[in-house]
């Protein structure tokens, strides 16, 4: 489960889907928007139309947070996003080692977002 401080809330889901920058792997899908509070704040999606199944679904959510804590808060790219984790059926039946690597390499490419300079 995800502290409070780092949750995203009801009220920002439908802000940051609107305005929010998309970046796509094989098992998921990510929303991130800019923030500009202290910490980042995170929440996760799992549609019926992908997993029918209300206990796969929760097992789902629970894997994704915990990947979002293994990976986003040990970490020192701790880049400041509100970001929606917008999860694909393939991620259900997907390894954790592999399902960590992805997350690093989303986590990479959204510091490199953040860190990108127009000349």
């Amino acid at each position: 489960m995800l502290a409070r401080e780092f949750r995203l809330t009801r009220r920002a889901v439908p802000i940051v889907l609107k305005r929010g920058s998309r970046l796509h792997t094989s098992l998921f899908s990510v929303i991130v928007q800019p923030c500009y509070l202290s910490k980042p704040r995170f929440t996760v999606v799992v549609s019926n139309k992908q997993i029918n199944h209300a206990p796969r679904r929760a097992r789902v959510k629970r894997r994704l947070r915990a990947m979002i804590q293994l990976v986003f808060f040990q970490s020192t790219l701790l880049s400041k996003y509100d970001c929606i984790f917008l999860a694909k059926p393939a991620v259900e039946t997907t390894g954790w080692q592999e399902l960590v690597a992805t997350g690093n390499e989303i986590f990479t490419r959204l510091h490199h977002l953040g860190t990108k300079t127009t000349d």
